[in-house]
């Protein structure tokens, strides 16, 4: 399974707040995921794209058939260009836990269903912060 496609749209002023993608808020608590492309020195304007589940597990995906709601205010789907240190920042919400109805399912995004937690929470939260909201 693949997530969203962008296609050759240049990115956007808000594609990097995944909680201002929308007219209302989203539901979640709000975190800031942030990194560097290194390839021994930074990379930049590397393209980092991100798509997650929302804050009850659930991601906007004809497959997803967990039971979870859906969030009309987010979309889970975000991008980025790194600056001239290879530095990306996101703004998102915490995602909930992820547990595939079939077995096939698989990896999704930034989920690697290790356990019954997913990737994203379990690694790429050595690099959140709490943004105070």
């Amino acid at each position: 399974m693949t997530g969203p496609v962008y296609g050759h749209e240049p990115v956007g002023p808000l594609d990097h707040d995944l909680t201002r993608q929308h007219k209302g808020e989203p539901l979640g608590e709000r975190i800031i995921v942030h990194g560097r492309v290194l390839d021994g020195r930074p990379v930049r304007n590397s393209l980092v794209e991100i798509w997650q589940a929302n804050a009850a597990g659930r991601y906007i995906h004809q497959g997803d058939r967990h039971p979870a709601p859906l969030d009309p205010n987010f979309s889970g789907a975000g991008r980025c260009l790194t600056d001239d240190e290879g530095r990306y920042r996101f703004v998102t919400v915490k995602p909930g836990a992820y547990y595939p109805v079939a077995p096939d399912f698989g990896p999704l995004g930034l989920d690697h269903l290790l356990e019954p937690y997913p990737y994203f929470q379990r690694r790429m939260y050595e690099g959140v912060e709490d943004e105070g909201v």
